[in-house]
């Protein structure tokens, strides 16, 4: 059959990951990315340029131990993932996560504080962030013309990724410290708030510092995708926008505030429908995934090209799936 190419909207790798039909094999190192390479490769994508490609490799749900992305030990059960064959991600881990962790909000998935406490310790360092881009237009080039709300669709045409890298900004969210701040979930916990009351609080106080948080792009696009009826206006992420253009016109100009906000809305939701360019290799031509990932490896975190294609996972039906003994073992000697 051959490996295959495909293209694949981010959208679509983001609900893969959901419903784990996309997986990362526990095989893969850490997530090392810092605030540098993820700002980089946000504003790459923002203004539409190719971010690489990716690698996947087909093959029976059972075939690795999986883990859930950007997490540490969060393994997947075989027995919750609902198809027999699965994708694993072998080369593009660091560009995938960043994406997902950027544009979803993977802290709300706790119902109370002690689940958010243990989701927040598997969570990587580097990824405990909430990002938004900025409204305060004085050190950065003003993509959406926030100053003149007349934001040009083709504007990413226009637009080097280095322009605009710092109008996005990041929040640290804390387990034990910034409990008071809204941008923080503890708050929401702390104050036994459901989810729509949480975000409702997010939307005053986001648009008041001027701020527009990235992870309502993904529950917006869910909204219009799986909603019958779709009101961009009644999404967090056009109320955000709105409230920011209605407070820089005023009562002066109230349609072109809305005006702006719905080409900002449209654009955001357009960035989801970006496509990511696939490598699938199938299980029984793995060997050709050597040659493959050698190819498309540039940068990155690296794994040994005979540690991605032998791993077989001797100790898998260990309680903990546990493969390495140590994080400073090679893939090779942990399965001989």
């Amino acid at each position: 059959m051959g490996y295959s190419t495909d293209e694949v909207k981010l959208f679509e790798v983001i609900e893969n990951l959901d419903s784990n039909k996309l997986v990362l094999p526990n095989f893969q190192r850490e997530f090392v990315w810092g605030k540098s390479d993820q700002s980089s490769l946000l504003a790459s994508f923002f203004v539409k340029l190719p971010i690489g490609s990716f690698l996947f490799l087909d093959g029976p749900k059972d075939e690795f131990p999986s883990k859930q992305i950007g997490r540490k030990k969060s393994l997947i059960n075989y027995e919750d993932i609902d198809y027999n064959n699965v994708n694993f991600l072998l080369d593009g881990q660091q560009r995938i996560t960043t994406l997902t962790t950027i544009f979803k909000d993977v802290f709300l998935e706790a119902n109370n504080v002690q689940q958010f406490n243990e989701i927040h310790k598997d969570t990587f360092n580097v990824l405990q962030k909430r990002w938004f881009i900025s409204a305060d237009t004085k050190s950065f080039k003003d993509f959406f013309d926030f100053e003149n709300l007349k934001f040009n669709l083709n504007q990413y045409k226009f637009t080097e990724p280095q322009d605009i890298e710092d109008m996005f900004k990041y929040l640290t969210i804390n387990r034990s410290k910034d409990e008071d701040c809204w941008y923080n979930p503890l708050y929401r916990y702390n104050n036994s708030l459901d989810k729509n009351e949480y975000y409702d609080l997010v939307v005053d106080e986001s648009s008041s510092d001027k701020l527009i948080p990235l992870f309502f792009v993904y529950e917006a696009y869910k909204q219009k995708k799986t909603g019958d009826i779709f009101n961009p206006d009644d999404t967090h992420l056009f109320r955000v926008l709105d409230k920011i253009a209605s407070y820089h016109t005023g009562s002066l100009d109230s349609n072109k505030a809305y005006r702006w906000a719905d080409n900002v809305f449209k654009y955001l939701l357009n960035i989801l429908e970006s496509n990511l360019h696939i490598i699938k290799v199938p299980r029984d031509e793995r060997g050709r995934a050597i040659q493959i990932f050698e190819k498309i490896n540039s940068g990155g975190t690296a794994l040994d090209t005979f540690d991605l294609i032998v791993a077989k996972a001797d100790d898998k039906k260990d309680e903990n799936f546990k493969i390495y003994k140590s994080n400073k073992e090679s893939l090779r000697n942990a399965i001989y």
